[in-house]
């Protein structure tokens, strides 16, 4: 449920943001077409080509509810929640390209959900630890769990 809220307000917050171009003099979907000269570093020299000007979506986005809702399963997860929430504090406007910092203020819905996340599945999981040793207490009485020598 709390996904769910989260992923409702992300789409709000965030939706057509999380794009940018592959030619960094770009800054908006409108600019970026064409071509565009890239730098290829090689393991002995650097070499420029031509490339196409591409205008990409990061992998967590929240263009629709299914991905806001994977995105924020990815954040959930704390192994790399904070490329996400970068990216969330580098967006600027729909159809305009990340640019640095432009929202610090989008970490605090990022870190609010991290925090509040991870407390509600700690209360599940000892919820239910203490609801199974309970249970078992029951079944086979209050002294079942002691050793002899207790």
């Amino acid at each position: 449920f709390l996904v769910f809220i989260f992923g409702i307000l992300g789409v709000q917050f965030f939706k057509g943001k999380f794009y940018y171009c592959t030619d960094i003099t770009k800054t908006t979907k409108v600019e970026c077409v064409g071509t565009h000269i890239a730098e290829v570093v090689g393991p002995v020299n650097t070499t420029f080509q031509e490339e196409p000007t591409l205008w990409i979506r990061r992998d967590s986005h929240f263009d629709n509810l299914g991905a806001a809702i994977f995105s924020l399963f990815d954040v959930s997860l704390g192994d790399g929640w904070t490329t996400p929430m970068y990216d969330g504090m580098d967006t600027v406007a729909v159809d305009s390209a990340l640019s640095y910092n432009s929202s610090p203020q989008a970490s605090l819905f990022f870190v609010s959900f991290y925090v509040i996340g991870n407390f509600f599945a700690i209360n599940l999981i000892v919820g239910t630890l203490i609801s199974e040793f309970t249970k078992m207490r029951n079944q086979l009485g209050p002294f079942s769990m002691l050793t002899e020598y207790q």
